[in-house]
């Protein structure tokens, strides 16, 4: 299976994790950035009063301007990305659950990874959902016959054109009335909905209230109608550095434009040329600079190389690494992820960011690759279904996961004392 999956960014404190564009954030850093620009134009400026003053000294002063701003830009995105933006709740939690939709890679390079949580599955989910459905006819506008949910199809198409707040109050239903009513099934509970006996005080203070009554209720699950599957989910991510990558060069071929330009102009004043030809060689050399930068940064540097990594599921008669997407189908494979739950503040859910681990359980028998889950069990025989699976399992599991995954192995060998007999000459 696999181990110390890579990952790039840290979560941060409740009181410190903060959306870019929280309240207060962005006119703050607008003052800031504007206050180092002014300074860098201050600098340049008085720079200049070095030599006689042309038409040039203002456009000089722009390109300073510029040249903080970027730089400034730059380091207060990256940081936010890869150390503010995800808030921790708990570090090294475990979630089991079936994959709902197949595996994909988001713009960022991360891969994206979402769970039906056990001890239900997709099925049952949709069993419950058109059960309470039924029971809400006059409560949500136009509810199809009973045997028309039963249809797939049918059943997302409505469910899809519910509003916002009619759908959420749905699927809060759903979850607290259907699926985790009852404590002995509602040990993952906490991923879908908060509870700040798990979560702690701070965490569950820096969320946003997701309970029933609430106009507007702030879900931390996700529900869509994509792959005809619109059961709840548990978001998770297995990282990778797409953006990163992209970012950075970006940056670095800006800022060398910018200081090529700027460097040009105050050459250019210093030596007495016109005003036409220092502004002409900030305005075409740096552009083209920056751009042939720019391409051969993204060679070295490749952002397309950045996707998080291919997952080897490592199952016996596997001589490939299985790429998690190919052959899933609605229903997927059941899994168990490890890694730091926390809540994205760009979108106020909460997810397991980033998957340090990943577990295959079982994958259904249908599908057609032929494969076997260990020697003595093939893939016909791998009859764990979530509904079996209990929080002692879980507790258990994620007991030995955590082991594997955070502590080195001992050194010492244990073997039985005939066997150490045995081995002595």
């Amino acid at each position: 299976m696999p181990r110390n999956l890579k990952h790039f960014t840290n979560c941060a404190p409740p009181e410190t994790a903060r959306s870019i564009w929280g309240p207060g954030e962005i006119y703050f850093h607008i003052g800031l950035s504007t206050m180092s620009a002014l300074a860098a134009a201050l600098i340049i400026h008085e720079l200049l009063k070095l030599w006689p003053a042309t038409n040039a000294n203002g456009y000089c002063t722009g390109f300073a301007i510029a040249l903080a701003y970027s730089t400034y830009i730059w380091q207060l995105v990256k940081d936010w990305y890869n150390n503010l933006r995800l808030m921790c709740i708990k570090k090294d939690k475990c979630a089991v659950g079936t994959v709902t939709h197949p595996p994909e890679f988001f713009r960022d390079g991360d891969r994206k990874i979402n769970l039906h949580l056990a001890p239900f599955s997709p099925a049952g989910a949709e069993t419950k959902m058109i059960e309470l459905l039924n029971d809400m006819r006059g409560e949500l506008p136009n509810v199809p016959p009973l045997i028309e949910l039963q249809e797939r199809k049918k059943l997302v198409e409505y469910l899809n054109n519910l509003d916002g707040v009619q759908s959420d109050k749905f699927y809060i239903r759903l979850i607290d009335e259907r699926l985790m009513n009852d404590p002995e099934v509602a040990f993952q509970r906490h991923f879908y909905r908060r509870d700040k006996d798990i979560m702690g005080d701070r965490a569950y203070n820096h969320t946003k209230s997701d309970l029933l009554t609430d106009e507007k209720p702030n879900i931390q699950f996700r529900v869509d109608g994509s792959g005809n599957v619109k059961v709840p989910y548990f978001h998770t991510e297995v990282e990778g550095d797409t953006f990163q990558r992209f970012w950075d060069n970006l940056w670095a071929s800006v800022v060398a434009g910018l200081a090529v330009a700027l460097g040009l102009c105050i050459t250019c004043v210093a030596i007495g040329g016109t005003s036409f030809i220092c502004e002409t060689a900030g305005q075409f050399l740096a552009p083209l600079l920056s751009f042939l930068l720019f391409i051969l940064l993204s060679l070295f540097n490749n952002p397309g190389q950045g996707r998080a990594d291919m997952i080897d599921v490592d199952v016996e008669g596997s001589d490939v690494e299985d790429r998690l997407g190919q052959g899933t189908n609605k229903f997927g494979d059941l899994v168990l992820t490890f890694g730091d739950w926390i809540m994205d503040t760009q979108h106020d859910y909460f997810e397991i960011h980033p998957v340090k681990s990943y577990y295959l359980l079982c994958r259904e028998g249908n599908l057609p690759n032929i494969w076997n889950l260990t020697e003595e069990v093939d893939h016909v025989n791998c009859d764990l279904h979530p509904s079996n699976i209990k929080s002692s399992d879980l507790d258990r599991m994620c007991k030995i996961v955590s082991a594997a995954e955070t502590q080195d192995p001992e050194e010492t060998l244990h073997v039985p004392v005939e066997a150490a007999m045995a081995m002595m000459p």
